[in-house]
């Protein structure tokens, strides 16, 4: 019966310490991690995605036409900008400056509020 008071201490106090933890911070710009939170926020299947850069509150989403559809193309600045916390400010798909050296491939801008 001692058994059970301890387990029941031992608990509260795991449960203590899990709720004192700091909310770990979102990976740091330019890091791997990021790269791979940016994609997975952005909805948008892997096999689309070329690159993804990002600057301050602002990303470039390099993918392919064909392997994303209209709706997730849609959905993704959202997906983006929610993973910092914000709302998205503004967002446009356009063609790569030299779309010749990139057949079928278009750039999703995304700026998030501050």
């Amino acid at each position: 019966m001692a058994a059970f008071p301890v387990r029941l201490a031992a608990l509260a106090a795991v449960c203590l310490v899990a709720a004192c933890d700091p909310v770990p911070p979102a990976p740091a710009l330019g890091s791997e991690e990021r790269g791979q939170a940016l994609l997975i926020a952005s909805g948008l299947p892997q096999n689309s995605v070329l690159a993804i850069t990002e600057v301050e509150d602002r990303a470039m989403i390099f993918f392919a036409v064909e392997d994303a559809t209209p709706a997730q193309v849609a959905a993704a600045p959202a997906g983006i900008c929610a993973l910092s916390g914000s709302n998205v400010a503004y967002s446009q798909v356009r063609p790569p400056e030299h779309p010749e050296d990139l057949p079928g491939i278009n750039i999703l801008v995304i700026t998030c509020s501050a």
